[in-house]
């Protein structure tokens, strides 16, 4: 057996952190300001019967609490009779269903809210509570695929106006955002929302913000952010926009930029002569991978070094090491303080 006396660190930092988050498009009924529900950002149907879509839902800031003005949305039997009694969305996989939150600006038009289950049973809940607090059900709706907010009255002067829609439950449709990092930066990497959706990348050196957009209008999935320094950890979220719009936020994912180590090679041969090397960490690994591989039979006989130093009028310099003139070799690894 080979006498073998390896000294040396490998330095590998990679922090990624999967994360669930619900971005698709701002519909008029947000969520709860900074609560991810299952209504947050889609895009809800609206028309009597389910039938009518034909006239577009204004958008409501999800962070903005100032519920003035028109920024809410009628439910029911407008002067121009044309029949918007209901708002509804279907999902795409079953939910469960264990809360809801509705805020109106008053008590016109009769509320209901229905959910129908993959077998299409319809439960019906009455007397909902409108005053913008997250309403809890005594015994979670399973199986849920299809939601729906209707007002019941038919009288025109009964148009209930909505200012948020929202419910809570599992499992949640979710986005993963990974931070991986590496010696040259941040990559950041995100699942796809459809419908025209860009994204913004929001950054802060502090565990849930304040929050700094450092790209945005991005179309693609994926973002590398080179902005970033050593013994520095940043925090990450993904944010989702469509027509101006922002939707919810992601969790957060952080990570911190690796070192980018040196380390001194040491060889010394079966003669005695000691050959000294200054390399980078993926170089010091390749020449270990080498010598691991040529010590079970693989690979060539001789290692090269392209030398940077020293190499006066040449326009290079390579040394090259035999296999079994190497009797052992020292890896003396160090922080790289010039980058």
């Amino acid at each position: 057996m080979k006498g073998l006396f390896i000294n040396f660190t490998k330095s590998l930092l990679v922090l990624s952190f999967l994360v669930s988050f619900f971005v698709f498009e701002k519909s008029a009924f947000a969520a709860v300001p900074t609560d991810n529900g299952l209504l947050n950002c889609v895009i809800l149907s609206r028309g009597a019967n389910n039938t009518d879509n034909s006239v577009p839902i204004s958008k409501l800031d999800m962070n903005d609490n100032v519920e003035t003005g028109t920024s809410y949305n009628e439910i029911g039997h407008d002067d121009k009779n044309r029949d918007f009694d209901t708002v509804w969305y279907q999902f795409t996989e079953p939910k469960q269903i264990d809360s809801y939150y509705l805020k109106t600006q008053n008590n016109l038009g009769t509320l209901i809210m229905k959910l129908t289950d993959v077998n299409n049973v319809v439960y019906e809940i009455n007397s909902l509570n409108r005053n913008g607090v997250l309403t809890t059900f005594s015994t979670p709706y399973l199986n849920i695929k299809k939601v729906e907010l209707i007002n019941t009255n038919v009288s025109t002067s009964s148009v209930a106006h909505v200012y948020e829609w929202d419910l809570f439950g599992s499992p949640v449709a979710s986005q993963s955002i990974q931070a991986v990092a590496g010696t040259d930066g941040i990559q950041l990497t995100w699942e796809n929302v459809t419908n025209g959706v860009t994204y913004k990348v929001n950054r802060a050196t502090t565990s849930g913000g304040a929050y700094t957009t450092i790209a945005s209008g991005i179309s693609g999935t994926s973002y590398f952010d080179a902005s970033v320094v050593k013994n520095t950890t940043y925090y990450y979220q993904i944010v989702a926009v469509r027509n101006n719009v922002d939707c919810s936020c992601s969790f957060e994912a952080s990570a911190q930029k690796l070192q980018n180590n040196r380390a001194i090679l040491v060889i010394t041969m079966t003669n005695g002569l000691e050959k000294e090397y200054d390399l980078t960490m993926a170089e010091v690994n390749a020449f270990i991978d080498w010598y691991d591989a040529k010590d079970a039979g693989v690979g060539k006989e001789k290692y090269s070094f392209n030398k940077t130093w020293n190499k006066g009028p040449f326009l290079s310099r390579t040394d090259y090491v035999i296999f079994d003139k190497i009797l052992f070799f020292d890896v003396s690894e160090y922080e790289d303080t010039t980058v």
